[in-house]
């Protein structure tokens, strides 16, 4: 069970995402690490179902040769419709910063072949919602990014009204940290991430922000230092 906070630029970008996934088939959502891209992908799709754009959602970290004609033919035989959700990066990535670019570096070929394997399930009629970090779409060939670029929507959740909800939410407190989002909301990356696990400490320090601020101010804009 996640605890979502699905009202303003969250909601809002979801809603982006469903609205191009009716009617282009593919969306790309691209964007730094740990700013919700992979919630807000979950939640999209969830959505989806909910609002009956599609019938099943098949999620998957890897997507082989061959998977998205399988897909095609599995819906045009059963007539139900098919919303394809390719989220590569393990969640290690998020707790572990060095594993994403281990990961990047071993697994560029993968998630190239994967990407084409996704515009081609797109193609054929079964709706395709992938997640990009940054330095993976950056990584791609020339020719796929050129595919790629108008299913492009950008994870911008920076947001400071979305992130004090973030840090409430996750803290239980009735507090104001309007300050501390704020200041989340100067990181490059990871804001979403360092919102939440904030609220964390909060509810685990009896909602007492001196540490919490500290640490976010020491972190200088370098979300893995706070994590």
């Amino acid at each position: 069970v996640v605890d979502v906070v699905a009202g303003g630029v969250f909601g809002r970008l979801a809603g982006e995402v469903l609205e191009r996934l009716e009617r282009d088939g593919l969306v790309v959502l691209v964007g730094p690490h740990g700013v919700g891209k992979s919630t807000l992908a979950t939640y999209a799709a969830w959505l989806a179902l909910w609002r009956g754009v599609t019938d099943a959602v098949v999620s998957a970290e890897e997507v082989k040769t061959g998977f998205a004609s399988a897909l095609e033919n599995l819906q045009r035989y059963t007539g139900r419709r098919f919303l394809l959700l390719y989220d590569p990066v393990p969640v290690t990535a998020y707790y572990e910063p060095r594993a994403v670019v281990e990961y990047a570096e071993k697994e560029k070929e993968r998630v190239r072949l994967a990407v084409e394997a996704a515009l081609s399930a797109a193609g054929s009629g079964v709706k395709t919602l992938v997640v990009l970090p940054d330095e993976l779409y950056q990584d791609l060939p020339p020719e796929a990014k050129e595919a790629l670029e108008k299913y492009v929507v950008k994870a911008v959740l920076k947001d400071v009204e979305f992130l004090h909800e973030v840090v409430m939410r996750y803290s239980a407190c009735g507090n104001s940290y309007k300050e501390l989002a704020e200041k989340i909301a100067q990181f490059n990356g990871g804001y979403t991430l360092v919102a939440k696990y904030a609220g964390f400490w909060l509810r685990g320090r009896g909602c007492d922000a001196g540490d919490v601020e500290k640490a976010v101010e020491e972190a200088k804009q370098e979300p893995k230092l706070f994590l």
